[in-house]
């Protein structure tokens, strides 16, 4: 197999067909469709649930969460006190970019998620999303860090704009997107002047204009703003265009001849109108419990008048008080409002008989609480729980039994036993809540401050001198695409990825004369330590909640 053959990945974060297509049908996407009509694309499978986190954890992997650990943005705390953010030391297995490094070919990764803190490689790597915004040790090796500051000025992971901030916040928002995709793109144009065999570039941006924008795209959405859709409603189209511009920048560095392009994203997107809270449908069914001393009562009274952090939030953006956010936000508010609120340290653990956490649909069986009797059915019960669930205003059952798994059926590896027990996805257009384990005291309520959320369908499309032409007929996953990196490097695949090289994309007579190889297996990733601090925690949550994350 050719040793000089070299791989470029282009990751669009929450990229759909679903939007994409009809542009590229109308002529505003133009790289995209040169990509499109000289490569072969289809859309790609994500992991359940189709989360960042996990779903690019699977993506550099090639092994389902059960084999690399994450299997969502948030944990619990081994106290169950509070909830902890993931990173990159909680994937336990070797990511792509590692393995093509031990191979002595050059790697340079820029911006993927959940790479802090970063690994050693052979080339250079730059942090992604999950950074906290204050760190500075983003890149690998360090040496690298003021180098690039000379030569492309601010880059990384979380640049803002330094204008204004706009009186309209979803103008500031457009600002600061279209300032970090300029930055990223600058950095990556820089860089693919560098020596490098695998090249990859993840672009945030595309998830974050489908969460803030999406509502003004869809006439029935809860947030729908007709006096907002003539400026607003565009806006995802628009930065897509902004996107296509970019690709054409980097397209512009390489050859297609000796190198083959991918671009993909981790999952798809869609419309979000109601959030579901799965954890007071289960306090209201008495499967959980909270404790009974004087502040947790004083606290659940509190609630269940309606003193939740979404009524908090919801006045704060009806009275236009935009400038309120930023101050509700810091760590010194924050530290006096927590305690008003409801949380899982006020859980009754012995009572309680299972939680939801991460929202994403997401359930944990509290085992020690059931009888020996309850714990062979339970599962079941809770399943037949989900079916039965209709959203009171409209009689529409919320979750259909093919998007309700048990883990085993989804899942396994050694670290099956941290998975949840049940994942339950919404269908649409609900989807789960995340920000805080008690948010508000309904079990379904209209959103708030995001429109779109994430869905199962993201996009692939391989082109180059190695591919074929035309739509993949047969699934394709997010499994699939680190063995296919890999081979088409001219490297074995290990024996413990679960994917498969990606055979009906590639050129037939390449693939007879260059059959794939299996490799030994991989090693394990570092271990599951909490690389942030209290500080750092706090930032991370204020931004993935801006984002419609937490």
């Amino acid at each position: 197999m050719p040793s000089n053959h070299r791989v470029l990945v282009i990751g669009l974060d929450s990229a759909t067909f679903d939007l994409l297509l009809p542009w590229v049908n109308q002529g505003r996407l133009p790289t995209l469709a040169a990509l499109l009509r000289d490569g072969a694309w289809g859309e790609l499978q994500s992991t359940i649930p189709p989360h960042t986190a996990p779903a690019w954890s699977t993506f550099m992997t090639g092994k389902n969460p059960g084999k690399h650990g994450i299997f969502g943005l948030m944990k619990l705390s081994p106290d169950r006190q509070h909830l902890q953010l993931v990173s990159s030391r909680d994937r336990k297995a070797e990511d792509l970019w590692q393995i093509i490094s031990e191979n002595g070919k050059r790697v340079i990764v820029l911006n993927v998620p959940v790479t802090y803190p970063v690994r050693p490689v052979n080339g250079i790597l730059i942090s992604g999303f999950m950074t906290p915004p204050s760190a500075s040790d983003i890149v690998y090796p360090e040496t690298e860090a003021e180098k690039l500051r000379s030569e492309v000025g601010a880059f990384g992971p979380n640049v803002e704009g330094t204008g204004i901030m706009e009186k309209d916040r979803y103008e500031s928002l457009l600002h600061s997107l279209n300032y970090d995709l300029e930055v990223r793109a600058k950095t990556a144009v820089q860089l693919l002047g560098r020596e490098w065999d695998f090249f990859m570039i993840e672009f945030q941006g595309t998830d974050e204009v489908q969460h803030k924008f999406w509502q003004f795209t869809d006439p029935s959405h809860p947030l729908f703003d007709r006096a907002k859709q003539s400026k607003y409603g565009p806006a995802i189209m628009r930065y897509y265009e902004k996107v296509d511009e970019v690709l054409a920048r980097i397209l512009s560095k390489i050859n297609l001849e000796d190198t083959t392009v991918i671009v993909v994203s981790d999952h798809g997107a869609r419309s979000a109108h109601k959030w579901i809270s799965l954890n007071n449908l289960f306090w209201k069914k008495g499967l959980l419990h909270f404790n009974t001393d004087l502040w947790t009562r004083l606290r659940l009274l509190l609630f269940k008048i309606g003193l939740t952090p979404i009524s908090l939030y919801g006045l704060i953006l009806k009275l236009h008080l935009t400038g309120l956010i930023k101050s509700i936000r810091s760590e010194e508010t924050r530290s006096t409002l927590r305690p008003l609120f409801i949380s899982l340290k006020d859980l009754d653990w012995s009572r309680t008989k299972l939680y939801s956490l991460g929202g994403w649909g997401q359930i944990y069986i509290n085992e020690s609480s059931l009888s020996e009797g309850e714990r062979l059915d339970f599962p079941k019960k809770v399943i037949d729980l989900l079916l039965e669930l209709k959203d009171e205003e409209t009689g529409q059952l919320i979750f259909s039994k093919e998007n309700i798994h048990l883990r085993e059926e989804i899942y396994h590896g050694q670290f099956i036993e941290e998975a949840p027990d049940i994942i339950a996805l919404p269908d649409p257009p609900y989807t789960g809540y995340a920000d805080y384990e008690f948010g508000f005291n309904r079990i379904v309520r209209n959103v708030i401050g995001v429109g779109g959320t994430h869905a199962m369908n993201g996009i692939l499309c391989m082109t180059g001198a190695l591919t074929k032409k035309g739509e993949l007929k047969q699934n394709v996953s997010l499994l699939d695409l680190a063995p296919t990196i890999l081979y088409l490097l001219g490297l074995g695949v290990p024996e413990d990825m679960e994917g498969s090289v990606i055979a009906q994309g590639i050129n037939e007579d390449y693939l007879a004369s260059n059959p794939p190889l299996q490799a030994s297996t991989t090693g394990d990733g570092a271990e599951s330590l909490n690389p942030y601090t209290p500080e750092e925690e706090e930032q991370l949550q204020r931004k993935l909640k801006d984002l419609g994350y937490l």
